[in-house]
């Protein structure tokens, strides 16, 4: 039980670091691994550095230790060969100018005769001892009559000195002067020691350790805060906006887009306002759907309860009217209710064809000629008193593919809205063109009318929407939208207030 409950403390105890590290943000744990890299690359170079300057520093020290070695034992062969007995000031001459600390010369016997320690003076070192390896191999009684080579350097890092160890051999101008006590057959005079220190040397190798120590602490701090601070601002607002755009989305807010940036997460965040656009329009695209099945079920409704009295009333209205004399005063009453009859039938119809969604007759035509009959409709059309009517289409305009009767229906419905967009008059324009980058073929009606506000243009085809008051019923430009939808092509509006209105018609063009 004791175990289990130690192991459940355990894993809770690593589930709570673990939740506290996801808990931190990207920036911070990029930065914090960064700068674990970038500390661990400065002190393997740091140390790789000092490690090589260490080794350098020592060969550098053991080299001028031989070279004061062999310098010193010249001098003091040149001068014993003088005659000059008293070689104090000569040591102490190179003591001073090549910063040896110690001296020692010892004879052949192991008796120290001169030292800068005037304490060791008289003293026998024993045969094991550095100074006697070139004549006794590891302490033997045999002597060697010469070593095989000249000084010999040696480190002692523990004091951080470098001794050297040279042999003084009797040579012949040593053996045979007048003040040789000497035999001739002696070879070793005696060994001269040197100890020289590097201390100082080794000291700045340390303060420069320590000071790259420091240096690596205050670059890392430093390179930590600059990278949290860029990616704060390249990375970690970047997603952050993301995740608070996607949860805005996941909200049900899809008019949210978030800032694009620069690089990858520029394009991400693109992408998402691209994907956010069209799941706007996809739902835009339900709702249209959702109404267009509710409008399909009222208005079946409408025409089974209003088509049969609906064609009563307009046959005895038509009776009525026909029958009237020209000059009954009733006449034009009976006119009235004719024609509000008539609308009445218009609206039925509009809705039925609305809710229908009749896939379109596909035959191949031009749209000059289709554009030919709405045309002659609406030139005796009260609304179109006072418009004058300007067509500008090429008859080498490319086909396009459609329902004739359905794109006239369309035509007629842009036409009369331009017109009653220009009460007092005005000019409509009537432009064809091929777009031969997108292959697509335009239809433009262009209005010189009051234009619309972008409120209003952002609605004009939703179903019921209407700037028209009670002369419309808001069905029309929807379904002409539809009907340009089941085509292929787009129906697309531009406005600016004062300065006229354009519905532009895209058709992919065919052969």
């Amino acid at each position: 039980m004791k175990f289990s409950l130690g192991r459940c403390t355990l894993s809770g105890m690593s589930r709570g670091i673990k939740e506290r590290v996801q808990g931190v943000s990207i920036g911070v744990r990029l930065g914090a691994l960064m700068v674990v890299m970038l500390t661990f690359v400065l002190a393997v170079v740091g140390l790789g550095s000092i490690l090589l300057q260490r080794r350098h520093m020592k060969a550098t020290v053991h080299r001028e230790t031989q070279r004061l070695a062999e310098s010193l034992e010249t001098t003091l062969r040149a001068q014993m060969l003088q005659g000059h007995t008293q070689i104090g000031d000569s040591v102490a001459r190179i003591t001073r100018t090549g910063g040896v600390e110690t001296v020692t010369l010892t004879n052949h016997q192991g008796t120290i005769r001169y030292a800068t320690n005037q304490g060791l003076v008289g003293r026998r070192v024993d045969r094991s001892d550095s100074s006697c390896s070139f004549c006794h191999i590891g302490g033997g009684k045999a002597p060697r009559s010469r070593s095989s080579h000249g000084a010999i350097v040696r480190d002692r890092p523990d004091r951080e000195i470098s001794t050297a160890i040279i042999p003084i051999y009797n040579a012949p101008k040593c053996s045979n002067a007048p003040c040789h006590v000497h035999r001739k057959g002696q070879t070793v005079l005696g060994v001269l020691t040197l100890e020289v220190p590097y201390r100082e040397s080794a000291q700045s190798i340390r303060s420069f350790r320590n000071w790259l120590l420091i240096l690596s602490v205050g670059l890392s701090v430093l390179l930590f805060v600059a990278v949290v601070l860029l990616l704060q601002r390249w990375v970690t607002r970047p997603v952050a906006a993301l995740v608070a755009g996607t949860r805005t989305v996941a909200d049900g807010d899809l008019s949210h887009n978030i800032p694009v940036g620069n690089a990858e997460l520029g394009a991400l965040s693109q992408a998402f306002n691209q994907m956010q656009e069209k799941l706007r329009t996809s739902q835009q695209q339900l709702v249209v759907q959702e109404m267009l099945a509710s409008m399909g079920k009222l208005a079946a409704g409408v025409a089974h309860e209003i088509n049969n009295p609906l064609t009563g009333v307009l046959t005895f209205a038509e009776d009525l009217y026909e029958e009237a004399d020209a000059d009954d005063p009733l006449r034009e009453d009976y006119e009235v209710i004719l024609n509000e009859t008539l609308r009445c039938r218009d609206i039925v119809k509009n809705l039925l064809d609305f809710a229908r969604q009749s896939g379109p007759r596909q035959q191949k035509l031009h749209l000059l000629e289709v554009l030919g009959r709405p045309l002659r409709l609406v030139r005796k059309h009260a609304d179109f008193h006072g418009v004058q009517i300007v067509v500008e289409v090429s008859e080498d305009l490319p086909a396009v593919r459609g329902d004739s009767s359905k794109l006239q229906q369309v035509i007629l419905n842009l036409l009369i809205n331009a017109a009653q967009a220009m009460p007092d008059g005005g000019r409509l324009t009537v432009t064809g063109h091929h777009d031969e980058a997108t292959g697509k073929v335009c239809l433009e009606f262009t209005d010189t009318g009051a234009g619309m506000a972008p409120e209003v243009l952002e609605r004009v085809f939703e179903p019921f929407f209407s700037t028209k008051d009670d002369r419309g019923s808001g069905i029309g430009l929807a379904v002409s939208r539809s009907i340009i939808d089941q085509h292929g092509g787009a129906l697309v509006a531009e406005s600016k207030l004062g300065q006229g209105t354009t519905f532009r018609i895209e058709l992919d063009s065919t052969p």
